[in-house]
């Protein structure tokens, strides 16, 4: 694409205007964060999804006999289940375009910016993050729990492992070269044991991955005249953006529910005083920012301080940037930002 708003006229109008330097500085604090999310209406089933993407490449290449065969086929498929999807099931059809389209798209952007502006695209400014609510937003979906949380995290990390697999397997076909070859051969089985030996993902990190890359990079450069550099950059480029979280996942929910459980707490526990609720807003404030840890029993929303707690795991596992937001709907005063970092507090 060469067209208004693209990349190759981003590079003409910089060139031509000589504006490198002012390009570089831009570059420094502009970041694009695409954040996905979900409704039961606004996406179709993954045998739809893929039906159409095939269909798009066999238009691209101009196939009419597989153009006539997917229409038939997508003629015959059902664009809606009978069943409303779970938060699960619409987390995974949406994990669907991460892969299938932003793991590709996004590397391409950034592989072609610092190809062509090499100064510009710096490592310190990421300039484009994903989002993702799903499995996370549980403002008016009572069906997300925390567990729910978990398991889509989990999603998300197994994909974009799949996706780095996929790709390095790929490479080995290319890089038959003593000495990168077996670096290769390597990553490979740890990603493999990571997609498919349970339990074997606290065996691998990002640095791993990018360590192993750049690696294989500086021996290329040394001893192999660059050959297929720029599938390892591309590569190392998509690592460095998508780290072992591909999206990161945003809690979300609605102060209300924070407000009544810290009053709960207030009533149950002796972690805060029974007179809590008719306490001035500074009041309120000073007791949360000192407020001890607790032993939540049942009588307590127990999910609360569970989806707090699965931050943790989930950043242990995916990265920090796994899930590092908490997004408070119907926000109206600091007294509802330090709700919830008492509860924070009390999750431990």
């Amino acid at each position: 694409m060469d067209g208004s708003g693209t990349l190759k006229q981003l590079q003409t109008e910089v060139v031509q205007a000589n504006s490198q330097l002012q390009l570089a500085e831009k570059l420094k604090d502009f970041s694009v964060r695409l954040v996905l999310t979900a409704h039961p209406n606004q996406f179709y089933p993954s045998a739809v999804l893929g039906i159409i993407h095939d269909l798009g490449k066999a238009l691209q290449k101009d196939d009419t006999v597989l153009v006539n065969t997917y229409l038939q086929q997508l003629g015959k498929t059902p664009f809606f289940k009978k069943e409303k999807p779970t938060p699960y099931d619409e987390a995974v059809n949406l994990i669907w375009f991460l892969e299938n389209v932003f793991y590709h798209s996004a590397g391409h952007i950034l592989s072609f910016l610092k190809s062509e502006f090499q100064d510009a695209v710096t490592e310190e400014n990421q300039l484009i993050r994903m989002g993702f609510w799903p499995g996370g937003d549980r403002d008016g979906n009572p069906f997300v729990k925390a567990d729910t949380t978990l398991k889509v995290a989990e999603a998300l990390r197994q994909s974009i492992i799949k996706c780095y697999y996929m790709e390095v397997r790929l490479l080995k076909g290319r890089l038959t070269f003593q000495g990168v070859d077996t670096l290769l051969a390597s990553l490979e089985d740890r990603l493999y044991k990571n997609l498919f030996i349970p339990g074997y993902n606290a065996y691998l990190s990002k640095d791993e991955i990018s360590a192993t890359l750049i690696e294989i990079r500086d021996i290329l450069i040394a001893k192999h005249n660059s050959l297929f550099l720029n599938k390892v950059n591309n590569l190392l480029d998509k690592v460095n953006l998508f780290g072992l979280f591909f999206a990161s996942l945003d809690v979300r929910q609605d102060s209300s529910v924070h407000k009544e459980l810290v009053e709960l707490v207030s009533e149950k526990t002796s972690v805060l005083p029974k007179n809590y609720k008719n306490l001035s807003e500074e009041s309120k404030i000073q007791l949360l920012q000192n407020i001890d840890s607790l032993v939540v029993d049942t009588d307590l929303d127990k999910d609360t301080f569970d989806t707090i707690l699965s931050i943790r795991t989930i950043q242990r596992f995916n990265g920090p940037e796994g899930c590092h937001r908490y997004i408070i709907s119907h926000t109206t005063s600091a007294l509802n930002v330090m709700e919830v970092y008492g509860l924070c507090l009390m999750a431990g």
